[in-house]
């Protein structure tokens, strides 16, 4: 809308203009005492155009439906999609919800393209989620054809933990959900100090560790306020627990506690689902949400895994998000553990064949050569554990 209708000389047409809407609405009124307001002016067509959106925005405001209703009617060719988002946006920010819900229920979508329809929707949705009660988050959302899980962060701006569960819930049925959407949910969770939506998040499937540790440095910085809460939930869903040492140096009891902890549960969890059966650890398992594998790899209990029960191609098994096992291992900063050589003893082979599928830069950080020497000595020793050495003939007397 040009400036010059936001002068006061204009302005002061408003509420007397909108009196007059009210007047022809109640049937105590004819329509030309509202086109009166303009009539006089050098420029009626741009004075109507002008004025029927001022006395629109103030119907709006007021939660006067009925003459935001008789001006959409009446001048359909000034009050198109922008007056009604303008208002919608408004309306949301003032927590008027009975007017926010008229405005999107009679909002001209019919008159526009599929492609401005969806902008339109998902940018009243956007701030839905972060401002707005479920009811406003429900019907915006009805209006689209695939739920973006791209939204999250939004309500995790907000603290509406009530519509990030319908947005989560609404999207893993649509399997729309991603995981990145998760965590960047997570990462502001964790940065507001919001500790419900933080567990929530890491029971919906955020990883506790990405992107590079973030949800893990940002409860470093909020120690002083929020305590060891949120870093325990982070550990106990998978965080880097040699990283929170270097964040929280004065912590290392608790830290280590709470790992130890965390990790007897896991432990527990993975062989009930599994029984550490090789084959069953190979298969998802819907109590795990993801294969016995992934699931030892991505909570660092892989210990509980004998090694000579697996094969090279277990390793490169992939999940649903197409990471292999020794992918979730390197995420976890977890290979030290991995590739301790008791753990290996009579494996070399197997060895010398996964170490080629570790990525490049922890390659270069290994010292192959002798990893493999160490392998070889302590399977040495091994086998010498059952070697007499008594010559034979020998008699103890």
């Amino acid at each position: 809308m040009p400036k010059v209708f936001r002068h006061p000389e204009w302005q002061q047409k408003v509420a007397p203009m909108l009196q007059a809407v009210a007047d022809v609405v109640a049937g105590q009124a004819e329509a030309d005492t509202v086109h009166r307001f303009w009539q006089a002016d050098k420029k009626p067509e741009e004075a109507r155009a002008g004025l029927a959106r001022l006395a629109f925005e103030a119907a709006c405001d007021a939660g006067d439906t009925q003459s935001a209703a008789w001006l959409q009617t009446e001048y359909t060719q000034h009050i198109k999609i922008p007056e009604f988002k303008t208002a919608t946006l408004k309306a949301m920010e003032a927590g008027a919800d009975d007017m926010a819900l008229w405005l999107i229920k009679n909002m001209p979508l019919a008159d526009v393209c599929e492609k401005q329809k969806d902008k339109t929707i998902q940018a009243l949705l956007a701030s839905a989620m972060q401002i707005s009660r479920l009811n406003i988050v429900t019907t915006l959302a009805s209006m689209q054809d695939t739920a973006d899980s791209g939204l999250l962060y939004r309500a995790a701006l907000g603290g509406q933990i009530t519509n990030l569960r319908y947005m989560v819930d609404t999207c893993h049925d649509q399997k729309t959900l991603a995981t990145w959407d998760l965590n960047a949910a997570l990462v502001i969770a964790v940065k507001q100090g919001d500790v419900a939506m933080t567990d929530y998040l890491l029971d919906a499937g955020a990883d506790a560790g990405s992107p590079r540790e973030a949800p893990l440095k940002r409860a470093a910085e909020r120690f002083a306020q929020d305590g060891f809460t949120i870093t325990g939930l982070l550990l106990a869903a998978g965080a880097d627990p040699i990283l929170a040492k270097d964040l929280l140096p004065a912590q290392q009891s608790m830290i280590d506690a709470c790992v130890k902890t965390a990790q007897d549960n896991h432990r527990l969890k993975l062989n009930h689902a599994t029984g550490l059966n090789a084959q069953q650890l190979r298969q998802p398992q819907e109590m795990l949400g993801t294969t016995g594998l992934h699931y030892a790899a991505n909570h660092r209990v892989f210990d509980q895994i004998a090694i000579g029960k697996m094969t090279t191609d277990d390793f490169l098994l992939k999940d649903a998000q197409g990471e292999t096992v020794l992918d979730v291992i390197e995420k976890r900063n977890d290979v030290a553990a991995l590739l301790r050589p008791a753990r290996w003893v009579g494996q070399a082979d197997m060895l010398r064949r996964v170490l080629p599928c570790l990525s490049e830069k922890t390659q270069e950080s290994l010292d192959v050569r002798q990893l493999l020497l160490d392998v070889d000595m302590q399977t040495l020793r091994q086998k010498s554990r059952g070697l007499s050495l008594k010559p034979k003939g020998f008699h103890r007397f």
